[in-house]
């Protein structure tokens, strides 16, 4: 079902109906960029508080253009009926927000079909829940009016000195406004009761009673005007008064009711009551997140560490600065996540672990000997992906998600222990939102650091070679080059290496011909030279947007800590020939295919956007 504002509500109606019985809850976001400029490109570098760093600064800078929500109820003969909701969402234009798109980012959604015009027209309204929060308690403690007259009705008002018009022509408009209040009221005052409803929109909140008649509305004027006439009636006790817009934006006019105190109390109940359903009508997508979060269901999504991030920033708060703070978050927003990116990579039978070619594999045929296909079908009303859909068309791909996670579930790949983790792209982790972040990597990892620009990835298979854990096995090291000085490799999976040998292989480095001033260390002694001195933790998501891509490193000799060198090859850019690739160890596991080694970054959907904005 495709949502904009024209049916909304008609929408949300259903999803909340459907929303507590749901067996799961898949996501899919598509957003205005993910790469802000190459400070923010994931490296193998990274450990996960550095990584998070700079998608904080990208999910601050950019914005969101759909959210896909398809909602999987459990049909009795165990297959799953399906609810795709494509919600379209754009800033509300009397917000402040400041719409950012990355140019390559839209001509990725425009070769993929996406409905411009729709999205600025007609996308929800939204902001985040501490705004909500803040305007909904600013609005229950305000006064009925705004423009800077308060209603005269208001109790504990400081005394002031009256305001009066000094200016010939000033003073004839507030004496003459003066007057038709005076008139209005006196035949007011004559008239029996009536009950003619209310003129106008405004109007229509006000309350009826036998006590009440419709206002007066004195003509328009400014700021200054408006505080005058407030003053000269605000003695008048039975007068209620209020600013009202007027026909260009610094023009007001004040509208005078005559009312009991009972009335009055009834009135600026009515009014906020109308404010706060306004507010409501403003937050647009933020009362889905909120549903979402208050149903606690089980939320699926494929590598969806940015969608997560994308909704927090922008339906929830600004981001955290630390990660610890973000799984508290997460915890208490969201207890269930399942990245079945994270299932198919770690299941290891799945060649291509991009959404595309998962989705193609869970609606393949039953087989007997084999896995069986998802059995999904559509709610009445959700026809709208039955005989398929646009990729990168966010509820389509939700869609396509709860598919592939009903397929992994079904063939026991749902494991406990990936429960709320999160596939990090071009990473030795994977990100636990419950726990430590564990590596991904079954092998010993050694750090290569310092060398000659110019060495390629068969001089370091050369001086891996004098290792006997590498001689002595036929699977080759995999390499992941950072930068054009620096790799880390990793050994084939049950080698076993000392500080003798990694002592030796540095001595063998420094006598190598064209090696440089190459340093080996062990992966804890680098992840600790990288790490060590920390900086102050970023206090704030500002902080944080500031923060360079090691925001946790310094920059010391190069003869003691391999960090330098990775910022050196940062500034020299990453462009190398075909031999200087990254290289894979077949018999890794998990990571015996896809990104993880090494082999094709292009290997998830996110990962082929990225290309693209690269």
């Amino acid at each position: 079902m495709e949502v904009t504002k024209d049916n909304f509500e008609h929408a949300f109606t259903l999803f909340q109906e459907s929303l507590p019985a749901a067996d799961f809850v898949a996501i899919d976001c598509e957003m205005t960029g993910i790469i802000l400029d190459s400070t923010t490109q994931p490296s193998w570098a990274d450990i996960p508080q550095q990584r998070y760093q700079k998608m904080v600064r990208v999910a601050s800078e950019f914005s969101l253009m759909q959210v896909g929500v398809c909602l999987f109820h459990k049909r009795t003969d165990g297959g799953l009926i399906a609810r795709p909701f494509n919600f379209f969402v754009m800033p509300d234009p009397k917000s402040s927000v400041r719409l950012v798109m990355h140019a390559s980012t839209a001509h990725f959604h425009a070769e993929n079909e996406m409905d411009f015009n729709k999205w600025i027209k007609l996308g929800l309204p939204f902001m985040d829940s501490e705004s909500y929060e803040k305007q909904a308690q600013a609005l229950l403690e305000a006064r009925a009016s705004t423009g800077g007259v308060p209603d005269s009705g208001s109790t504990g008002e400081p005394s002031r000195q009256k305001v009066v018009a000094t200016k010939p022509a000033d003073v004839e408009f507030v004496n003459k406004a003066v007057a038709d209040v005076q008139a209005w009221l006196g035949v007011a005052r004559e008239e029996p009761a009536t009950s003619e409803r209310p003129s106008s929109e405004e109007d229509a909140h006000a309350p009826e009673s036998e006590d009440s008649s419709p206002p007066l509305e004195l003509p328009e004027c400014n700021s200054f005007l408006r505080r005058v006439l407030y003053d000269a009636l605000s003695d008048t006790p039975e007068l209620l008064i209020e600013t009202r817009p007027g026909s260009a934006h610094n023009k007001s006019k004040l509208a005078v009711y005559r009312m009991s105190e009972t009335q009055k109390v009834a009135h600026r109940a009515a009014k906020r009551k109308k404010r706060l359903q306004d507010l409501d009508a403003r937050a647009g997508f933020l009362r889905v997140f909120r549903a979402l979060t208050a149903a606690q269901r089980p939320l699926v999504g494929h590598n969806l560490l940015y969608d997560l991030l994308f909704c927090l920033r922008h339906f929830h708060a600004p981001l955290p600065a630390g990660l610890a703070e973000l799984k508290a978050t997460l915890g208490e927003l969201l207890p269930v996540i399942w990245d079945t990116k994270m299932l198919a990579h770690a299941a290891g039978c799945y060649p291509d672990t991009a959404l595309g070619p998962l989705h193609e594999a869970a609606r393949g045929p039953v087989v007997s000997d084999g896995p069986t296909a998802a059995n999904v079908s559509f709610a009445l009303g959700f026809e709208r992906y039955d005989g398929g859909g646009q990729c990168h068309e966010a509820g389509y791909d939700a869609l396509m998600t709860g598919v592939v996670f009903a397929k992994l579930r079904g063939e026991g790949h749902a494991l406990d222990e990936l429960r709320n983790s999160c596939f990090l792209m071009r990473s030795l982790y994977r990100l636990d939102l419950a726990a430590d972040d564990p590596l991904v990597e079954s092998g010993v990892i050694i750090a290569l650091s310092c060398f000659d620009p110019s060495v390629k990835t068969g001089a370091l298979f050369e001086l891996l070679s004098a290792l006997p854990c590498v001689a002595s096995q036929s699977a080759r090291p995999a390499v992941r080059w950072i930068g054009d000085t620096s790799a880390l490799v990793i050994l084939p999976a049950g080698s076993c290496i000392s500080e003798d040998a990694v002592a030796a292989l540095a001595a063998a480095a420094s006598t190598r011909c064209g090696l440089g001033a190459m340093h080996v260390q062990s992966y804890a002694a680098w992840r600790a030279d990288v790490e060590s001195p920390p900086s102050a933790p970023a206090s704030s998501e500002e902080d944080a947007r500031q923060s360079t891509s090691h925001p946790q490193t310094t920059e010391p000799a190069c003869e003691t800590m391999a960090e330098q060198s990775l910022e050196r090859s940062k500034k020299r850019g990453r462009a190398r020939d075909g031999t200087r690739g990254e290289t894979a160890a077949a018999p890794l596991a998990p990571a015996a295919a896809g990104e993880a080694a090494g082999t094709t970054t292009a290997g998830t959907r996110r990962s082929k956007r990225l290309a693209t904005l690269q």
